[in-house]
């Protein structure tokens, strides 16, 4: 947030007054585009796309992305068994603008991945340009130039968030807006018009972000603005107060305060140390998702405090604020969870690549010789982020199926937090010979296997958003508890557990002999009779996804498919009785 911020007169590099080079930056997008677009669609959609995909879905059907159902009423989303984002039957807490942004995309190429997630890839290309474009304002050294090509070319969360169908390139994209503008806000009313719609872009895009970047703003005006530029405050209200007239709204009709989701963070369920333990977890995933290597972190907070360096002050005390107020935000409770939601937090990418840049200039003093093997070895390899002390372990397990397999070790998962690597070449191997994803094996066997309009019921229950969107032949079912709440009577009785008994289960890994089997003989019957069909010989979890911590780049070996894979259950009618011998003769 300090990038266009005019430098010192001890700055290592002194600014350049030549132009941005035009071929490193041709060369870095050109880069950057294809890490962003190259087999975009190969991966069906993970579980938070899902979202992405039904809003639009319901957009291009009725018109209103708030619908709690699509098909005709055939499907519906809630989120969970109690429906918690789901407000007087409406969906009021995704965010409104990702499903605009994407139905012109699905009108024109169809309702697949390619097209859901080509909107938000541009969208990633854009912020680049976008910060590249502030940097050339600020008119850094070439050397600065090259260590910021190469921070972002390297950043390989960077390149997984914006290949998603979901907000987080959007809130990438207005963040940097907002910020250049408001750096800016100087420089002619342009800017000032530019900070009132990339603002209401942002908070179209994520009311969370919203509030976390102006938030920071604020804290940042106080202690950096307010004096140096005295009266500069009216300009600001005067420009904002039409961007509050229309998040106000869009507030009115999409609001996540008023869905049990919230609820979490006004009752008594909110706990100050369940926060603060948030906020020192998000720093150490910050690191483990290489959004900045920790090593590089510390030493960058060292040399801010050791050579008073303004801007660099100003950047953390920007990224440490912007941290505070997400954990504070964070609906995480318990302490069930193991990693904290670094999804939500990607706009800091670009502050971190400020400030791992400014870090690198200063601690090499803008020596080629020593900035570049440096910045190698920070941006292409974990090795800054602790990659070799991470251990093996599968952490998602528990997370989804209690503490059973707490501390197990994972099968051979490729390279799944296996050590010291190249995140960006084993993305670049991946790109070459990508996978079978359990989603897509999952749905290609329900569109040629399972009958149109059969009840299905998916384990776990989230498994279920990922199939609903693109393969909507079956009606997905059992998503809710019984009774249902006032507001979603109207829904079919099929969406209610223990109601209308499902044609089929479809069981993601080990929850099948965990949990299903021992309920199906505890129920004993003749209705809830099921044989297995089918085991789709594919890892259950989705390790496409775009964290780090969760993802593999390579298929994963050495599972067992008869518990670790992918069951489909078929209901039977139930065998007959066994014959009663006959009645002896006396």
């Amino acid at each position: 947030m300090s990038a266009t911020e005019p430098a010192h007169s001890h700055e290592p590099n002194p600014p350049a007054t030549e132009k941005y080079p035009r071929l490193a930056v041709g060369l870095l997008l050109a880069v950057f585009a294809f890490l962003l677009f190259f087999r975009l669609g190969h991966y069906a959609l993970w579980d938070d796309e899902a979202v992405t995909a039904f809003q639009t879905k319901a957009l291009l059907q009725g018109g209103d992305i708030s619908s709690a159902t699509v098909d005709g009423g055939k499907n519906m989303y809630g989120y969970d068994a109690n429906a918690r984002i789901l407000h007087k039957g409406r969906n009021v807490h995704a965010p409104p603008l990702p499903p605009y942004v994407v139905a012109p995309f699905v009108l024109l190429f169809g309702q697949n991945e390619t097209a859901l997630r080509l909107p938000f890839a541009l969208c990633g290309l854009l912020s680049v340009i976008a910060l590249l474009w502030g940097l050339w304002r600020f008119q850094p050294s070439r050397m600065a130039q090259v260590l910021a090509c190469l921070a972002l070319i390297g950043n390989v969360s960077l390149i997984l968030h914006c290949r998603s169908a979901r907000y987080y390139s959007l809130a990438l994209l207005f963040s940097i807006l907002v910020v250049i503008c408001y750096l800016n806000r100087n420089g002619g009313r342009r800017f000032l018009i530019g900070l009132s719609l990339a603002s209401i872009g942002l908070f179209a895009s994520n009311v969370v972000n919203f509030a976390m970047l102006f938030g920071t703003l604020a804290v940042d005006y106080a202690v950096f603005e307010r004096r140096r530029l005295r009266g500069d405050w009216r300009r600001l209200v005067a420009a904002l107060a039409p961007a509050a007239l229309v998040c106000g709204m869009i507030l009115s009709r999409f609001n996540p305060l008023l869905t049990q989701d919230a609820d979490r963070l006004t009752t008594g369920e909110w706990s100050l140390l369940n926060h603060a333990q948030i906020w020192l977890y998000r720093w150490r995933d910050l690191s483990s998702c290489e959004f900045i290597p920790g090593a590089l972190a510390l030493a960058s907070l060292a040399v801010a405090v050791w050579k008073k360096d303004r801007p660099l002050l100003r950047a953390w005390l920007c990224a440490l604020v912007y941290c505070t107020i997400a954990a504070l935000a964070a609906t995480q409770q318990g302490g069930g969870w193991i990693f904290t939601d670094v999804r939500h937090v990607v706009p800091l990418i670009a502050l971190f690549v400020f400030i791992s840049v400014r870090t690198l200039l200063l601690l090499t003093r803008g020596r080629w010789c020593f900035a570049l093997p440096l910045a190698l070895l920070a941006f292409g390899t974990n090795l800054l982020s602790g990659g070799p002390l991470l251990e093996a372990r599968f952490p998602l397990w528990p997370r989804v199926l209690g503490t059973a397999y707490a501390g197990k070790r994972a099968p051979d998962s490729g390279d799944l937090r296996h050590g010291l690597r190249s995140t960006l070449a084993d993305y670049l191997c991946e790109l070459a010979d990508a996978r079978v994803d359990p989603y897509r094996l999952t749905r290609n066997y329900i569109d040629k296997n399972i009958p149109e309009n059969a009840l299905v019921w998916v384990l776990p229950w989230y498994c279920a958003h990922a199939l609903v969107p693109l393969s909507p032949g079956p009606v997905y079912g059992w998503q809710l508890q019984w009774p249902p709440r006032e507001d979603l009577k109207h829904l079919s009785e099929k969406f209610y557990m223990g109601r209308v008994p499902p044609d089929y289960i479809i069981c993601f890994g080990p929850v099948l002999w965990e949990w299903l089997v021992p309920t199906l003989q505890k129920l004993n019957s003749p209705q809830m009779n099921y044989e297995r069909v089918a085991v789709l010989d594919c890892y259950w979890l989705p390790t496409h996804r775009p964290e780090l911590f969760w993802r593999t780049f390579k298929p994963v070996k050495g599972y067992d498919p008869n518990i670790e894979g992918i069951h489909i259950l078929k209901r039977v009618p139930p065998p007959p009785p066994a014959p009663t011998p006959p009645a002896k003769n006396p």
